[in-house]
């Protein structure tokens, strides 16, 4: 949502400059129209430079992975893998392609790393262990 709105403040006065131009010519020939027109291509073409900003801001795992692209500068200290704090796990849910969560983990109030399976995980263990439980009972 905020990459959406920043896309539409950066690009909005762009396309309505064109759109008065259009209608209104004799606007070309006022004075300071060429620093206007600057302005507003500048801050049209500089949308692109917030979108990694506001990634890093909202998302662990693009965090992480920028951390992990410069971690030759010598001020970038990268974490170990698993531990996360509290903001960073609630932003690195992964989702698979159907949409369903494939595992979460969450850091609880003593410091430690709680991990849940999906339901589909803990279905297809559920019935691994009822097949052996039946495959068992065949068995005797």
């Amino acid at each position: 949502m905020v990459v959406v709105v920043m896309f539409a403040v950066c690009w909005l006065p762009y396309h309505l400059y064109f759109i008065v131009t259009a209608y209104y010519p004799e606007i070309n020939n006022t004075d300071y129209i060429q620093e206007t027109y600057l302005a507003i291509y500048w801050l049209a073409m500089s949308n692109s430079m917030y979108n990694p900003i506001i990634y890093c801001w909202m998302n662990a795992r693009f965090r992480r992975g920028f951390k992990q692209c410069f971690a030759c500068l010598p001020f970038i200290h990268l974490t170990p893998e698993g531990s996360l704090n509290r903001r960073d796990a609630r932003t690195s849910k992964k989702k698979s392609y159907s949409g369903a969560m494939t595992d979460f983990s969450r850091i609880g109030r003593n410091g430690t790393i709680q991990f849940r399976l999906s339901t589909r995980a803990t279905l297809q263990a559920a019935n691994e262990t009822s097949f052996t439980h039946i495959a068992d009972d065949g068995m005797k």
